[in-house]
């Protein structure tokens, strides 16, 4: 008996807590349907944003923005071609000393071929560094004390340097001619007031004697001098008498392609 009446008591269809669980679950579907449509992207929206942000940053239509391991592969390609270049740089740098230096050595045996009188007896003294070639001169075989007119010994030498410039090998040099002076002031002369006007005198001498006497074209050639502000050996004069070594004449030679002088 006590069991017809429990079913009794028992209605009918599903049970009530399972109403609010079902309308709970509902209106959490709703309400998750509804954050979902705010965060929705636009397509159109989104493509213009992009394209925006593409022409800010400078990228070409139609480029893809590369993932970080493409990225990278780019980047060590560019590195290795980087690498192939400097590698190339610097191949044919050493290969054009290697042209240079042994330019170089053909210049010194034609000058110390031609000069060899001169030399084995230190008329002339030659010397090569990164400028050029330099012949350096004493002033007692061009000029004598004061003097800026050339001495007739100093014409053979003059001649032979000159036979020498108008080798094909030497085309590309400019003839620098330097007046060099000791440290002793010039007294009593009204031609020379310093050892500035000396030495700038000395050299033009020898240039005027390439130019006038043995044709090289004027557009080679230039006169410096530098007093006694550069001197060859590093001596103070004693009791008023000069260094020797100091009063000289120097011819440079020099490329002006290398910039150095």
């Amino acid at each position: 008996m006590a069991d017809d009446k429990r079913k009794k008591k028992e209605k009918a269809g599903c049970p009530e807590y399972m109403l609010t669980y079902g309308d709970m679950m509902t209106l959490l579907l709703c309400f998750f349907v509804l954050l979902f449509s705010f965060s929705t992207v636009d397509k159109k929206k989104f493509e213009k944003i992009v394209a925006s942000f593409k022409a800010a940053l400078g990228v070409l239509p139609g480029a893809r923005v590369h993932k970080p391991e493409a990225a990278q592969a780019i980047k060590g390609k560019k590195k290795k071609k980087d690498t192939k270049e400097l590698l190339k740089q610097i191949m044919e740098q050493a290969a054009k000393k290697a042209k240079k230096d042994e330019k170089m050595k053909q210049q010194m045996k034609i000058i110390k071929a031609v000069l060899k009188e001169e030399i084995d007896t230190k008329q002339v003294i030659v010397e090569q560094n990164d400028i050029g070639i330099i012949l350096r001169i004493p002033q007692a075989n061009f000029f004598e004390l004061g003097s800026v007119s050339l001495k007739n010994t100093s014409f053979i030498i003059l001649r032979k340097i000159a036979y020498i410039l108008k080798f094909d090998i030497f085309e590309e040099y400019r003839i620098a001619v330097e007046g060099h002076t000791d440290a002793v002031p010039i007294t009593n002369s009204k031609k020379y007031p310093s050892n500035w006007e000396l030495s700038v005198l000395r050299s033009a001498s020898v240039v005027r004697y390439f130019n006038d006497k043995t044709n090289i074209p004027g557009d080679r050639l230039q006169a410096t001098g530098y007093s006694y502000f550069k001197p060859f050996v590093n001596k103070a004069p004693i009791k008023g008498i000069g260094v020797p070594e100091n009063r000289r004449v120097e011819i440079v030679l020099f490329n002006v392609k290398d910039g150095k002088y």
